[in-house]
């Protein structure tokens, strides 16, 4: 359940990791079924792709099984990942490439789409291409954002210690 300015909008997510993460499938199949060929993926390309979370502008989470024009949706893709501090940058493009073939090939589709990447640093690093997605989900207070960032970092940072207290 999402509230503020997205909240009336459909959310899939898929947190995980591969081994551990469900096989929920973040992309309703209705678009996917327009894919195929598109872009040079083919369907096991197109099935292998499952984005931590994609929101659904202009879907309503009780009508996400069902087909919407392509001219009413945008697909939101986010995609979270974790990375050594120094590593950041870098952890980002991968994400950003990974799913840039998927993207374009939904755009050729017809689809709106937009890639959003948030990395977190594995012990508690919070970067700055950070605030611009918490405003883009609809945290318009900087106060807010700062505050927001502030909890992911501390989540980070416990992780980091609980991971170093297990094997220390």
């Amino acid at each position: 359940y999402m509230r503020g300015k997205r909240g009336g909008w459909s959310c899939r997510y898929n947190a995980g990791s591969k081994d551990r993460g469900s096989s929920h499938r973040t992309i309703p199949k209705w678009i996917t079924d327009t894919l195929p060929g598109v872009g040079g993926l083919d369907e096991r390309e197109i099935r292998s792709l499952t984005p931590d979370i994609v929101v659904l502008q202009g879907v309503r989470p009780s009508r996400e099984s069902t087909a919407h024009p392509r001219r009413k949706v945008v697909v939101h893709i986010l995609e979270v990942g974790y990375a050594g501090d120094a590593r950041w940058r870098d952890r980002h493009k991968e994400k950003k490439e990974k799913y840039e073939p998927l993207t374009k090939a939904m755009q050729e589709a017809g689809w709106r789409v937009e890639l959003h990447v948030v990395i977190l640093g594995a012990t508690g690093m919070v970067y700055e291409h950070n605030d611009r997605v918490l405003e883009w989900l609809g945290v318009d207070n900087k106060k807010e954002r700062g505050r927001a960032l502030r909890v992911l970092a501390a989540h980070g940072a416990k992780e980091a210690a609980d991971i170093m207290a297990a094997y220390a």
